[in-house]
C-alpha cells in the first residue's frame, strides 16, 4: 500500500512540475507511461494512468507485461515514437 501511494504521489508531483514549467495543465487521462518491467506497469495502474505501454527490452516477456496490465506491448523502444504519432 505504501508503494502504491508513493508512486501515485510521484506521478502527481510530476504533473504539477510539468504544469509549472510549461504553463499547460495535463491530467492522467492524457498521460502515457512506458515501462519494461511488471513494476513499471503496476506503477501506471496504481497512478490511474489509462495508457500503459510495455516494452520487452528489459527482459520481461510480453505475456508478463500484458498480465500486469499493459494496454499495449512493443518489442523495442524505437516503436514508441511511431505509437505517439
Amino acid at each position: 500500500e505504501f508503494r502504491r501511494v508513493l508512486f501515485r504521489f510521484m506521478v502527481y508531483k510530476a504533473l504539477e512540475l510539468f504544469t509549472e514549467i510549461y504553463d499547460e495543465e495535463i491530467s492522467v487521462d492524457n498521460l502515457v507511461i512506458v515501462g519494461d518491467t511488471v513494476s513499471d506497469i503496476r506503477t501506471g495502474i496504481n497512478s490511474n494512468i489509462k495508457h500503459i505501454v510495455g516494452v520487452t527490452t528489459g527482459g520481461t516477456t510480453s505475456d508478463a507485461l500484458i498480465n500486469a496490465g499493459a494496454t499495449i506491448v512493443l518489442s523495442n523502444a524505437a516503436q514508441i515514437a511511431d505509437l505517439l504519432k
